[in-house]
């Protein structure tokens, strides 16, 4: 979710290009595949109020927020970002840029560019540790060929190409959790009793 950006300096000239900040922001981002954005209108409602981001996250059920401000002094302005976690509050990274007025679509151009980046590498780290601790595809393949044995049926010929293919799996992948449940009734259907 993008938050509505905070005027810094107070100025209400200035307020349109603020709101026009985070109107574009959460455009941008709501560009990226694989993400979900919380909609301008239902940001906007938390405009100029006291907020806490955790209270935000439960409510609008969002995992991170992007909040920032627009600080004018004279003829520059100091855009200060932020990415936040929801349910801690941490901040992720954070970003300012101070540049001329003169040049702003320029530095909304670049400093939109540098946060779409870092929001999809804060995107992309979870789901790579997600996929470090998924199983070796090769090892779930014989564990796939293991259970195809198995469905064959309760015969001993059945049941040992379906333990051949659950060591296989074992060998590539000794972490993998699904050879050995995949192997367990392997153990249990070929013990006379």
């Amino acid at each position: 979710m993008v938050l509505p950006f905070a005027n810094a300096g107070g100025d209400s000239e200035q307020e349109h290009f603020v709101d026009g900040v985070t109107e574009s922001m959460t455009t941008d981002l709501s560009r990226i595949h694989g993400s979900f954005v919380i909609s301008r209108n239902s940001a906007f409602t938390y405009k100029g109020k006291p907020f806490d981001v955790k209270q935000i996250g439960r409510e609008l059920n969002v995992r991170y927020l992007l909040e920032g401000s627009i600080q004018p002094g004279g003829n520059r302005m100091r855009v200060n970002v932020r990415f936040i976690e929801a349910e801690s509050g941490h901040h992720l990274w954070a970003e300012r840029s101070t540049n001329r007025w003169s040049t702003c679509s320029t530095c909304w151009t670049i400093l939109s560019r540098a946060l779409r980046t870092r929001w999809i590498l804060s995107l992309s780290r979870p789901r790579a540790r997600r996929e470090e601790r998924t199983p070796n595809p090769e090892s779930m393949d014989f564990c796939f060929q293991g259970r195809a044995w198995l469905n064959e049926g309760i015969y001993l010929a059945y049941l040992a190409g379906g333990r051949r293919h659950f060591e296989h799996a074992s060998a590539l992948d000794p972490t993998n959790i699904d050879r050995r449940l995949g192997v367990a009734p392997v153990y249990v259907n070929a013990t006379p009793p």
